[in-house]
């Protein structure tokens, strides 16, 4: 992942500084989007602990995001950004066999959102339509809680961490009319709390507003 994220990021740099005929420096964009978010737990449940066996966080919820840009050149553009990645929520079902009880279940709530700031490498496929790869760091502030049904003592503790973590995606941007367009993008990250990875993957449609 870190590979990928530096090989964006030297290919940027490579253009940016690439032949001054192509600037078209000082443009500034703000925008909005809307998607959705599937959120993973790295960590699949083990024998020999309260939950079942083979159990692992696999939940979507909708995902929100703010970003502003400042166009280096035509190709190269620097973005800062929020993003709000949803509500991931999972029952994970207690082994009878541990715990002794008839209806075993207990609920994990995973909370993310990042601030972010990265470079986004675009090709002008035609006048109006666009791809762009992007990449970066952001920093993840993350909120993971537990409720009991039964049983507290036999949960995880809850955490609320915060990460600096890479992040990389891809998209297409299409102008609708100057100075208005609209951008389809993929995102992709893993940050950590406090010793738990989480796999991020977010489709998102935003609209953008370029002056």
């Amino acid at each position: 992942m870190v590979r990928n994220v530096c090989a964006i990021t030297v290919a940027m740099l490579a253009v940016a500084f690439g032949p001054p005929a192509l600037a078209q420096a000082g443009e500034f964009s703000i925008g909005a989007g809307i998607g959705t978010t599937n959120i993973q737990g790295a960590r699949t449940v083990e024998p020999g602990v309260p939950f079942l066996a083979g159990q692992r966080l696999d939940q979507s919820d909708t995902a929100f995001e703010l970003f502003g840009s400042y166009r280096v050149n035509r190709f190269v553009s620097i973005e800062l950004g929020y993003q709000d990645f949803g509500n991931a929520t999972k029952t994970f079902a207690l082994n009878p066999d541990v715990v002794f009880i008839r209806t075993p279940s207990d609920t994990q709530t995973v909370d993310i959102t990042a601030l972010s700031v990265g470079g986004v490498l675009e090709y002008p496929v035609t006048d109006a339509f666009s791809v762009f790869a992007s990449g970066g760091l952001a920093r993840h502030d993350i909120d993971v809680r537990w409720a009991a049904s039964v049983i507290p003592e036999l949960l995880p503790q809850d955490i609320s961490n915060h990460d600096i973590s890479a992040y990389y995606g891809a998209g297409m941007r299409y102008r609708v009319s100057q100075p208005w367009a609209l951008r389809l993008s993929w995102r992709g990250s893993s940050p950590n709390a406090g010793g738990e990875e989480f796999d991020l993957s977010t489709f998102a449609v935003a609209v953008e507003y370029r002056f």
